[in-house]
């Protein structure tokens, strides 16, 4: 259905005001959008013009999106932000328990605050869209609108596109790139974007990967005993009578050792290993593609344009 919204920018801040011809100002979704600070969804309040009743949500201090990249693209870190607050949008609604259908993911509903890249997105009961019919609208923007030149925000792009048409709408699972800088002018918002309580915030920059200081106890631990263990079979060795041989002579004892030090080896090969996996992984998340996919990333980033 169209959407009939009008604007008003005055003194006490900047409104979008959409019309509800269907009256929905009594239910328990308009209760949930006027009583609460939904993260991801503009601040909504209700208002009455002449017997019909508006939608009032407060756009202050942003602009839309399609405001925003009126003649530019979406580079690797305005995405991320876009994607993360719309990731952020969606847990919220899931926990406020508001149907997805109503919220608008058209480029002129949705505002951005230009200095930090988070997006809040109009959530109006007064119209239908299905999960499906949004998000692919959502991707094919997107893919209209990346930059080309920027390789991160190209995959990026095709991986939103991708995941959407095949059904898959877990988008957290997109939030798992490097933080980047754009030094181009392009962007003003470059921290990676973390959720967290059903908010974003920019995170430390954390690096590769390292052993968390448990696994160094262990590693520790692990390293000691097989050095007591050596120095325990040394000292027989030098002994031939002391009590160091006669105890590796029991059979109880041999086996206690040999369990000891496979254990050993084990932990503390295991700890290390697995950080080698976790570094090799975080070295990979470069987002290296090969060159069929690239080919159809930018098929259809050309395309959209």
């Amino acid at each position: 259905m169209s959407i009939n919204a009008r604007y008003d920018n005055g003194i006490n801040g900047s409104m979008m005001i959409i019309e509800d011809d269907k009256g929905t100002g009594s239910g328990y979704i308009a209760g949930m959008l006027t009583c609460n600070h939904i993260p991801g969804l503009l601040v909504t309040s209700l208002s009455y013009t002449d017997g019909v009743l508006n939608y009032v949500y407060d756009t202050s201090h942003m602009v839309s999106l399609a405001s925003l990249y009126d003649g530019r693209d979406i580079g690797y870190a305005g995405l991320y932000a876009l994607i993360g607050s719309l990731v952020t949008a969606m847990g919220s609604m899931e926990d406020h328990l508001l149907p997805f259908e109503h919220l608008i993911l058209d480029r002129e509903y949705i505002y951005v605050e230009p200095v930090s890249g988070r997006a809040s997105f109009c959530y109006f009961p007064g119209t239908y869209s299905s999960v499906e019919g949004s998000l692919n609208g959502f991707a094919e923007y997107i893919l209209q609108k990346v930059d080309s030149k920027d390789d991160m925000a190209i995959a990026l792009a095709y991986d939103l596109y991708k995941q959407v048409t095949v059904g898959d709408y877990a988008l957290k699972s997109l939030l798992t790139r490097p933080a980047v800088e754009e030094d181009d002018g392009k962007e003003e918002f470059t921290d990676h974007i973390v959720i967290e309580d059903g908010e974003l915030y920019p995170p430390e920059d954390e690096g590769s990967p390292v052993i968390p200081f448990e696994g160094r106890i262990i590693i520790g631990i692990c390293a000691a005993v097989i050095f007591m263990i050596s120095g325990f079979a040394l000292a027989a060795a030098l002994k031939d009578e002391g009590v160091c041989s006669r105890l590796l002579m029991m059979k109880e004892m041999k086996v206690f050792i040999c369990v000891s030090a496979a254990m050993a080896v084990f932990l503390a090969g295991s700890i290390t290993l697995k950080w080698f996996n976790e570094t090799g992984k975080y070295k990979e998340r470069v987002i290296r593609y090969d060159d069929d996919t690239a080919k159809e990333a930018m098929r259809l980033v050309s395309a959209g344009g």
